[in-house]
């Protein structure tokens, strides 16, 4: 299937990534049943840890129409230098409509995943992950739960072995890969075997580069699609895959810090009015059921990533005199251009822009492929306007573009 996109981007120094899609430019095509259509041309490395936390909670504009949810996610992907995964069971194809203002690549990625019916998503160490909303919220507990028990098991393991069950393994796979396949390709390179590995059904995957992980982060992130997960032997040296089960009972940690102590109980009371959340210091443990604690970690995730996003705010506007713009595109009229400014807050005042001369310039096409460094507003406004206004005056707060 053929879908026609069009995509520029304008990056400002401090208000990087606001995308504008129009049907102009560029031919994307998108293969029904395929998992992840990565466009990441990766040079350097996909961010992981408290970076990857940074460029999730740095603030942005995004606007889209009509964007297939995949092109909306390889964009993010490249703008963040964040590996997302698109779970296998949403429809990369879905049609998507956004329009936000100074908001964080978290905020972006969660209103992505609500315009797509019963989705969420959620991060990892390494990872953004999108797909059906008590799948992907039990990720992250899924993860600690393999990793908890790796840890239980180190006394019974000899140490090298240990070692290689800890390590950071390559979690990337290549064209048209099959699940089972990258799955025992991880189990070689931990130096484990799956005992059962034909419980994971066929399936046939679009290359993905992901930045290097443990192989319970890893498995887990492809086993979870299928609504599979993986135990550890005894000895650590097998791997046995089981059905997940969501109302699987146990006891599970969390650390929000004593600070949001008492906001973190209203919030879950809240949501939960059952649970009994017993405190030690600053870590909570809540008995409850796998799918309610995906929940429960899914709502402290959203309280501690707002209120660490919100102190990210910008004390104030920069003038647009000395802010710098770059431009990743081929063309647009002069009207889609001042319109897609007009959307993302920088104020263009035309004069006499009811009149016929107006319209008509409205319509000129800019050609914006030459635009290749990133230039002040005093520069960058001129360039783009400068061969159809007469008069392209930048102040601190607007532009204005008269033919006088």
């Amino acid at each position: 299937m053929e879908t026609t996109v069009a995509t520029f981007f304008l990056l400002k120094n401090r208000n990087p990534g606001i995308i504008f899609r129009n049907v102009l430019l560029t031919i994307t095509v998108l293969l029904s049943g395929i998992r992840v259509a990565n466009a990441f041309d990766q040079k350097t490395a996909l961010k992981s840890g408290k970076s990857l936390k940074t460029a999730m909670l740095t603030r942005v504009s995004w606007s889209s129409v009509n964007t297939p949810l995949q092109n909306q996610l390889s964009d993010l992907m490249n703008q963040s230098e964040v590996a997302v995964i698109r779970d296998r069971r949403l429809d990369p194809r879905y049609q998507i409509s956004l329009n936000a203002t100074s908001v964080s690549r978290w905020e972006v990625l969660k209103s992505i995943a609500e315009e797509v019916p019963d989705s969420g998503c959620c991060l990892t160490e390494h990872l953004a992950c999108i797909g059906p909303a008590l799948a992907v919220h039990r990720i992250p507990v899924l993860i600690e739960l393999r990793e908890k028990e790796i840890n239980q098991l180190q006394r019974r393991m000899r140490p090298e072995d240990h070692r290689k069950l800890v390590a950071l393994i390559d979690s990337s796979w290549l064209e048209l890969a099959e699940p089972k396949s990258i799955l025992e390709n991880y189990a070689r390179a931990t130096g484990v075997r799956i005992t059962n590995p034909d419980l994971i059904p066929h399936d046939v995957w679009a290359r993905s580069d992901l930045p290097r992980m443990t192989f319970a982060e890893a498995a887990t992130i492809v086993l979870n699609q299928f609504e599979l997960e993986f135990r550890l032997s005894d000895d650590g040296r097998s791997v046995s895959l089981k059905t997940i089960d969501p109302q699987e009972t146990f006891d599970h940690r969390y650390s929000p810090g004593k600070k949001f102590q008492a906001s973190t109980t209203e919030l879950w009371k809240r949501q939960f009015p059952e649970i009994t959340v017993k405190w030690s210091g600053s870590v909570a443990t809540v008995n409850t059921t796998l799918e309610q604690h995906g929940q429960l970690n899914a709502a402290l995730s959203e309280l501690l990533n707002s209120t660490e996003a919100d102190t990210k705010k910008p004390a104030a506007p920069n003038s647009l005199r000395t802010t710098t713009f770059s431009f990743r595109a081929e063309r647009a009229t002069i009207g889609d251009l001042i319109a897609y400014f007009r959307a993302n807050k920088v104020v263009i005042e035309v004069t006499d822009e009811d009149q016929a001369a107006i319209k008509a310039v409205f319509k000129e096409i800019v050609q914006l492929s030459d635009i290749k460094e990133k230039k002040t507003g005093v520069e960058f406004f001129p360039l783009i306007f400068g061969r159809h206004f007469r008069k392209v005056e930048v102040l601190d707060d607007r532009v204005v573009l008269s033919l006088e």
